[in-house]
């Protein structure tokens, strides 16, 4: 079966690099090189976000978009495609400045872009939507009957957000850590 880097693991040492062979290949068929794997940082602690879209050309579970959320956590780091981990119980801001296209929601769907009629939206709609200059805000609660595994996307375009991994209230810090990739 082969492997995706949707079901690799973020700490696989195999994804620093591209195989040896990628570059030569590609030299040889006159094509470019593929691009280098795109690794999400998972980030928990922080229940306020700053979101916004910016040009990018990765995805995690290729091919992406071209533009993509990018979140700052409140450390300060800007962080692309991050994987967020969340606690039952916790309430979370989003403050959503990605510009009046690109609408926030939280949903069971993995590749968003509300395409999918069965899919379940947890937070977010249409409106959800702003600038630096009047961002809009979007706050969150997840709850017992939130599944373990969530996602944030763009309302209207597919694959500019990427996983969140919600664990119980009491869960211990390094639950976290622990969740699948």
């Amino acid at each position: 079966m082969p492997t995706t880097l949707s079901s690799l693991r973020p700490d696989a040492t195999f994804l620093r690099a591209a195989p040896p062979h990628t570059s030569s290949m590609a030299a040889r068929s006159g094509a470019a090189p593929p691009p280098p794997p795109c690794v999400p940082k998972r980030v928990l602690g922080a229940t306020r976000y700053t979101v916004s879209v910016e040009n990018y050309v990765y995805h995690p579970d290729p091919p992406g978009w071209g533009v993509a959320y990018h979140f700052d956590g409140g450390d300060g780091a800007r962080h692309d495609f991050p994987e967020l981990v969340v606690r039952r119980g916790t309430t979370y801001t989003f403050v959503v400045a990605g510009g009046p296209t690109h609408p926030f929601y939280i949903t069971d769907d993995a590749t968003g872009g509300r395409f999918n009629d069965a899919e379940r939206v947890f937070a977010g709609s249409a409106e959800s939507h702003g600038t630096p200059e009047a961002p809009f805000t979007l706050t969150w609660t997840p709850d017992a009957d939130t599944p373990d595994q969530v996602f944030y996307q763009c309302w209207t375009h597919q694959k500019l957000g990427w996983r969140v991994y919600v664990i119980d209230a009491d869960a211990p810090a390094a639950a976290a850590a622990a969740v699948p990739a």
